[in-house]
């Protein structure tokens, strides 16, 4: 069990032992209430066709993994497009020990759950009903459900990973780290430093810059060498020392930390680095501290790359995260201020990224923490609309995307 993740509460009654669900393209809701009930077995009821291999398969290999004692059933039907009276017989044909004691009819389309529920209640099975917006599982028939766990406590198990393998995505596309303690403190002590200081901030990282990488933006054998600190970014200055990225030595001077034991290319691309958590990562980190105090964000991952693919280059995301209150992984891009190159490109490829490694539900997010002319927000504001990602503005804790979920 990784450190993330929490033991699965019980039901306070015996558990159903068979449990049914209709297989269709959101397969989320199968998955909590397979983790509410915990049965010894589950029958998958899917259409013909090929649309709903994927779903199926994903489905079972991710209860697999948390239910592992769980057996499996796929009871395909015979039509793309079942009608109500293909799912009755379908489900009074299987064998008595795959007959399902409770039905889960939020899968599927229209027709298989009337067909489902009919046969549910001739058959005194109850039957339930996942509302993900309202966050409870509902009795969809006459017949009551056993003592089930509350909706939030089964939500609350659940991680990245799992959500992400209901939508069909491998974990390993979306494996990065936790931001640790003094990185969040570097993003808190520079979000104040620039708050209070960016002209002097801007023109010190400058001057880094042009100290530190003289060979278009690389450094060489002689430019990595002690800068003096100007005094109105002495607080940026040392929230990347405390951080453990910089040093400052006994003269006032200024220079990142390379391990002794670090190779001549990882000392050469250390100032680089440093600059990018000076000039924009900071933003990240102050970005990923309030979406963690929140308490709406959960199991978040920083500076995420993304795998080599081929004919296809998505980049970095700078945070992945799941959303607790719409169980959907989120995808977000920081940047400091509204000025960046070819903002309409990047929003697409975001977006792009956002779907490839985090399934069509997924949500898409542009934070921004300081607006510069309001011409730039308003393009914004229309460009993200057209991209389908959610605009977030400032870096401050009341930001309505950041409100907790409800208890």
């Amino acid at each position: 069990m990784s450190a993330h993740e929490t033991t699965l509460p019980l039901p306070t009654s015996t558990a159903p032992t068979v449990l049914a669900h209709l297989v269709g393209e959101q397969t989320l809701p199968n998955l909590l209430a397979a983790l509410a009930v915990r049965p010894a077995r589950i029958v998958q009821i899917r259409s013909r066709g090929t649309a709903f291999n994927a779903p199926t398969t994903r489905l079972k290999s991710g209860l697999s993994t948390l239910l592992p004692q769980c057996e499996f059933h796929t009871l395909e039907l015979a039509m793309e497009q079942p009608l109500p009276s293909d799912i009755s017989t379908a489900l009074t044909a299987l064998a008595p020990a795959w007959q399902p004691t409770l039905l889960n009819l939020t899968g599927g389309t229209k027709l298989m759950s009337i067909g489902a529920h009919t046969w549910a209640t001739a058959a005194s099975c109850p039957s339930l009903y996942v509302d993900t917006t309202t966050g409870r599982f509902l009795s969809a028939g006459p017949h009551p459900l056993p003592t089930l766990p509350n909706f939030s406590a089964v939500a609350a198990t659940l991680t990245l990973d799992h959500v992400l393998a209901a939508y069909g995505v491998p974990a390993a596309h979306n494996s990065g780290h936790a931001p640790t303690a003094a990185e969040l403190a570097f993003g808190r002590a520079a979000a104040t430093a620039w708050e209070t200081s960016s002209v002097a901030c801007a023109r010190w990282i400058q001057n880094l810059r042009s100290t530190w990488l003289p060979a278009h933006g690389r450094s060489t054998a002689t430019s990595v060498r002690p800068v003096l600190i100007d005094a109105a970014a002495t607080d940026l200055a040392e929230a990347a020392v405390a951080a453990g990225w910089a040093e400052i030595d006994t003269d006032g001077r200024f220079q990142p930390i390379a391990s002794a034991h670090a190779s001549i290319a990882a000392r050469l691309q250390a100032p680089a680095e440093l600059i990018k958590q000076l000039e924009g990562g900071w933003c990240e980190l102050r970005a990923a501290d309030l979406m963690l105090t929140s308490g709406r964000f959960s199991d978040l991952r920083w500076s995420v790359q993304a795998p080599a693919l081929e004919q296809i280059a998505l980049g970095e995301t700078d945070i992945i995260a799941l959303d607790r209150q719409s169980l959907r992984p989120v995808f977000v891009s920081c940047k400091s201020s509204t000025q960046f190159n070819k903002p309409l490109e990047h929003l697409f490829a975001l977006r792009q990224r956002t779907v490839h490694f985090g399934g069509t539900f997924a949500e898409s997010v542009l934070w921004i923490a300081r607006v510069v002319h309001d011409e730039d927000h308003q393009r914004l504001v229309a460009w993200c609309r057209a991209a389908h990602v959610r605009l977030v503005l400032g870096l401050g804790p009341h930001n309505d995307w950041l409100r907790p979920p409800a208890p």
